[in-house]
């Protein structure tokens, strides 16, 4: 939320190959994670109406659900 009360747009960005976001502009996105396990970074940028922005790493792991 910005303290202002000012509207904010979002910008996620894959940093790994293999992973695409599938909506880049939403607060709340889905993504596209590659084949292999482990773990996958994205930057999240948000951005208010007057231009100042802030940026932070989301890091998810992908690890498999099959009991053994």
């Amino acid at each position: 939320s910005d303290p202002e009360g000012l509207t904010l747009t979002y910008r996620w960005r894959a940093l790994e190959k293999t992973a695409v976001v599938l909506d880049p502009n939403s607060m709340v996105t889905r993504v596209q994670l590659g084949e292999q396990f482990g773990p996958y970074k994205f930057e999240l940028t948000v951005t208010n109406s007057k231009g100042i922005s802030a940026s932070t790493i989301v890091t998810i792991n992908f690890v498999s659900t099959r009991l053994r």
